[in-house]
């Protein structure tokens, strides 16, 4: 069991350093192992770190050392005005680096540590610099003849697995004072500045309301929104356009569009995944080029060298 001393020594009128025996944590260490926790709460709540001097020392775990701005940032990210924030802070980093402390001295395999340690750092300082290239240099830009380039190549891809439509839906109370306004909006749809002015009149008035021309819909999703009897007839087939009222609500339904499950969807359908592949392989090709690039440069400046 790891355990201090606990004692209090005043340094000056407003700080103080603490040794502290509340780490009661169980686990066996070598005989050698030095182990202090050095913290000043009324310090680390101070934010007056100069920039030109070293951080003050916090704790201190064999050759392991925590900052006050370490810890202090601890602080800040919890939102809590409190000095536990900072002193559970400070007890789990030390409990982490004692075990991290026993597990060097007593490991076996160190060159296994070594080699998984090689390849972390490898895999990571690449990744850092294909984000870095990402960010310079990729084309993030997608106009509508790339959406509609890959639709053209990838469409086949895209088959419905049920069907979809687009629609205009509107919710609204049955005893609301805008109903009636709503209504002759709703007859004057084919005017722009109609569907402009029924928008901002739903926004402050509809409980639900669906009225962009663009926007597809599955049916499975439209059934959480709009009540089965409403949407379809007893056939089971949808209703192009009705006006339902019942106890409590008054219902505008309008379909501009089907289309059946096994069609190929729509490119607005797709258009937010298609984007996503789009600059998934823009990524992918910058990245494969820009490493071609440099293994030939390193080829003819003779840095590679293949025996």
């Amino acid at each position: 069991m790891l355990s201090s001393i606990v004692r209090i020594c005043k340094i000056n009128s407003s700080h103080f350093i603490v040794h502290t025996r509340s780490i009661k944590y169980h686990f066996r260490v070598s005989i050698n192992l030095f182990f202090v926790v050095v913290f000043s709460l009324s310090t680390i709540m101070s934010c007056d770190t100069s920039e030109d001097q070293p951080s003050e020392i916090v704790a201190q775990v064999g050759p392991f050392t925590l900052s006050k701005e370490r810890a202090n940032q601890a602080f800040i990210r919890s939102g809590q005005d409190s000095t536990e924030v900072v002193s559970n802070f400070i007890k789990q980093w030390a409990y982490e680096k004692a075990f991290e402390l026993e597990a060097m001295e007593k490991l076996e395999s160190r060159q296994e540590l070594d080699e998984l340690t090689e390849a972390y750092r490898s895999s990571l300082l690449i990744h850092l610099f294909e984000k870095q290239l990402i960010e310079n240099q990729l084309d993030s830009l997608i106009s509508q003849s790339d959406l509609q380039a890959y639709y053209e190549d990838n469409k086949s891809q895209y088959v419905l697995q049920s069907s979809i439509v687009r629609l205009h839906f509107i919710n609204i109370r049955k005893d609301h004072s805008e109903l009636n306004e709503i209504a002759q909006l709703w007859k004057s749809h084919e005017r722009r500045t109609a569907m402009d002015s029924l928008i901002d009149l739903c926004h402050t008035s509809a409980a639900v309301f669906l009225l962009e021309d663009s926007s597809w819909y599955k049916l499975e999703e439209l059934k959480q929104i709009v009540p089965g009897n409403i949407l379809k007839n007893r056939s089971n087939t949808l209703f192009k356009e009705q006006t339902f009222t019942n106890d409590t609500a008054t219902f505008f339904l309008r379909v501009l569009e089907q289309i059946p499950d096994t069609e190929i969807a729509p490119l607005s359908f797709i258009e937010k995944q298609a984007r996503k592949v789009i600059l998934y392989r823009r990524k992918q090709k910058l990245i494969r080029n820009r490493r071609n690039e440099l293994y030939e440069e390193a080829v003819k400046s003779n840095r590679i060298k293949l025996y």
